[in-house]
């Protein structure tokens, strides 16, 4: 197992499987797509893109319900969840 800094460093060879684990530090507050997540996505064959999963914005993070969350993210993100 390797750490890296830039996905540009992590190789896709066929044969093998690879788990990737990031832990985004701090939740973004305006949205903004995360430049990693950018990466990873356009490195991985079309049926793993969608299992990158962005975190939610940090207003999110603080309401009753999953609903309002969603909502919230929708409204900064523009993106629907």
């Amino acid at each position: 197992m390797a750490v890296v800094d830039h996905v540009q460093q992590i190789s896709m060879p066929s044969a093998t499987y690879h788990a990737f684990i990031d832990m985004p530090i701090g939740l973004n507050r305006t949205g903004s797509t995360r430049k990693c997540d950018v990466q990873l996505r356009a490195k991985l064959p079309i049926p793993l893109k969608s299992s990158v999963f962005s975190p939610p914005v940090e207003e999110a993070a603080f309401v009753a319900t999953y609903r309002e969350a969603c909502d919230i993210n929708e409204r900064i993100t523009e993106k629907k969840y």
